[in-house]
Order: structure tokens, then C-alpha cells, then sequence
């Protein structure tokens, strides 16, 4: 079985753009780094009109057209957020209205690899506070919500979540499988490259990174094959051309944890529902 997977901010004021989600996606994931109105504002930068009760007004609309039309048993509605100092004290007040629309499943992810290369730094207080939402958070939505917190380990100076410079997969570049990059080539012809790395665009030269010079005239059903991804793993899992190894590592790691997290997902979600 295929699924299809968009990750969207929610900022598009584009009806036919959410009727299309609820028509064709597998997993709709809104992300949302700032959860309430202050740190939305601050994080996310977002269009003057656009506000974090708009968003949660569009996913709430998601929702009720996907179980109006059937598709609760075949699409997942869900939100990924942040593990940030701006976000202290709002998490439960957060979830308890994500769970109240009828989300799937909520995540918050931490903020690779380190706040104090960006002066984010959780303050005693804010450590404390975080730690303890959290553990209420896990006992109230247990059995009720997917829910994936980080673990946050606080540190005097540096605040780590994981040892960034540690791949848990050797033989895989999973940025080139779910991160690759659409690359506008032509626009009278409205067609565009798909190439394996977002990151290092002078790959885009190299044949053995390019899934297709022809999305737009191709579907992406027709250049998304097996053969296709196959050759395309073996060429980038072994690419030296990074210039942020660390980055990439630790981009890497945050991947195949989501990876085997949305396999076991999926298998719970089809062999035994949602409560």
C-alpha cells in the first residue's frame, strides 16, 4: 500500500488546497513551532493576517471533512511542534485543544542539535516547568492521543536532545527518501527537477543524485519506482559533498526515528483503530 504524506504550516487561505488534503493524503501533519499566540508570532514569522487560532481553525475544518467523508480509517491528521523556552506553560493548554478537534497524533520535537548556538537557553525555571508538563502530559493522553514528547536533557550552559553526530543508519541518506528537492527548470513548460539533497544544491549536477528532470510533464507516481529509489540510496547514503556533516547527521537521526515512529503508527492505526 502507498501512502502520501504532506507536512504543511496551514498558512494557505486556499479552500481548494485543504478539499485536496482530505481527497488524497495518507497522513496530513500541520506544523506548528509556536503553540501559543506570543511564540506563533515569534517563531513561525507568519503572513500579518495569519494567526495561530486560524490555523487551529483550518485543522479543525480538516478534520470534520475527513470524517464527514469517510476517511477517518484512511487518513491521519496530526501536528509536529517544538521543545522551545517560548513555548513554556502552554503545552497542556496546547494539547488539550489539538485533542479536542480530533487530532491523531501530536509530537514535539526538540530543536537540533543545540538552543545555545541561537541564545535559547531554557532558564531553571522554564527546565523545571517543561519537565513537569510533560510527565502530566503523558499520564492525561495515554491510551487517548499519540503523543511523542522529547527528552529534554538540560544542561548549565547547553541545552542537548541528542548526540547529533551519531547516525542510527549507515546504509540509508534518508534526506534524499523523504526531504529531496523540487528544482523549477522550466516554467512555459511547467516542469521541474527532482533531485536527491535540499541541502547541497551542486549535486543537482550529478546525474547520480537526479530522480527526474521531468516532474510536472511525469507524475511523481511514475519517477517515485523502486528502481528509481534504489539507485538513488545507494549513490547518496555514500555522498561526501555535504558541507554540515553534523547537520546533516543529526537531521538524518531526527528522520529515521520519524520513520520507524510512523511504521508502528500506521500498523497500530490499521490493526486496531484509534480510540
Amino acid at each position: 500500500m502507498r501512502y502520501v504524506l504532506l507536512t504543511t504550516n496551514g498558512s494557505r487561505n486556499d479552500g481548494a488546497f485543504f478539499e485536496a488534503l482530505v481527497e488524497n493524503l495518507s497522513i496530513a501533519c500541520f506544523s506548528i513551532q509556536g503553540i501559543n499566540n506570543e511564540s506563533y508570532q515569534r517563531i513561525m514569522h507568519p503572513p500579518k493576517q495569519v494567526t495561530l487560532e486560524n490555523i487551529l481553525l483550518k485543522i479543525e475544518l480538516v478534520v470534520k471533512e475527513r470524517d464527514k467523508k469517510g476517511r477517518r480509517r484512511q487518513m491521519l491528521v496530526g501536528v509536529t511542534s517544538l521543545v522551545h523556552p517560548a513555548n513554556t506553560g502552554s503545552y497542556e493548554r496546547f494539547s488539550e485543544r489539538l485533542y479536542n478537534i480530533g487530532v491523531d497524533y501530536l509530537h514535539f520535537n526538540p530543536i537540533l542539535p543545540s538552543l545555545a548556538a541561537h541564545r535559547l537557553n531554557f532558564t531553571p525555571e522554564q527546565a523545571k516547568t517543561t519537565k513537569e508538563e510533560f510527565s502530566r502530559l503523558k499520564e492525561s493522553y495515554k491510551n487517548k492521543l499519540f503523543l511523542r514528547v522529547a527528552t529534554p536533557l538540560f544542561k548549565e550552559k547547553e541545552t542537548f536532545y541528542y548526540n547529533p553526530n551519531t547516525r542510527l543508519n549507515q546504509d540509508i541518506c534518508l534526506v534524499s527518501l523523504l526531504q529531496p528537492h523540487i528544482m523549477p527548470i522550466s516554467k512555459t513548460q511547467n516542469c521541474a527537477a527532482l533531485v536527491a539533497c535540499r541541502y547541497q544544491p551542486n549535486i543537482t549536477t550529478n546525474e547520480n543524485y537526479l530522480y527526474s528532470p521531468e516532474l510536472g510533464t511525469k507524475s511523481f507516481s511514475d519517477i517515485w519506482t523502486p528502481e528509481n529509489v534504489a539507485r538513488i540510496n545507494y549513490n547518496a547514503k555514500s555522498c561526501d559533498s555535504c558541507s554540515s556533516g553534523s547537520q546533516l547527521r543529526a537531521l538524518d537521526w531526527m528522520l529515521q526515528m520519524k520513520k520507524e515512529y510512523l511504521q508502528n503508527f500506521l500498523h497500530e492505526y490499521e490493526t486496531k483503530g484509534l480510540n
